[in-house]
């Protein structure tokens, strides 16, 4: 199994761009991401630090996954330095293996405004596959 550091130089390598964040979020992934004209791509890869005591992903580690991107879509939306996530809702259907590939991309619709709320439509798909 990789440590963070060798996932990082991995997905580099492969073009992928990661997020620097000293705080929560260093601890919680390591997070990447890749931008192209209509999409952001995002991926976490799992491993055992990302597990529950039922040897399944923690809710709480995918949830931390989904508002980095969300937040970063939002940024890349509005050209904003700084977001805030009012509310995030997750509904857990099933359980997800350590060890997966979560692969998200999100089209962004519209804006209201930079200084107000923020309306996106973020459509997204998780591709999971086997390491």
């Amino acid at each position: 199994m990789m440590n963070d550091q060798q996932l990082k130089q991995k997905y580099l390598e492969l073009g992928w761009d990661t997020f620097t964040d000293e705080g929560f979020v260093e601890i919680a992934g390591p997070f990447f991401f890749k931008k192209d004209l209509s999409c952001m791509h995002f991926l976490f890869e799992t491993s055992i630090k990302h597990q529950n005591r039922n040897q399944v992903l923690q809710g709480g580690a995918l949830t931390t996954f989904v508002d980095r991107a969300f937040g970063a879509a939002a940024r890349e939306l509005t050209q904003a330095n700084k977001t805030t996530t009012i509310q995030l809702n997750m509904n857990f259907l099933d359980s997800v293996e350590p060890e997966l590939i979560l692969i998200k991309s999100l089209r962004i619709g519209k804006s209201i405004s930079r200084k107000s709320l923020i309306t996106v439509s973020l459509y997204f798909l998780i591709l999971i596959m086997m390491l």
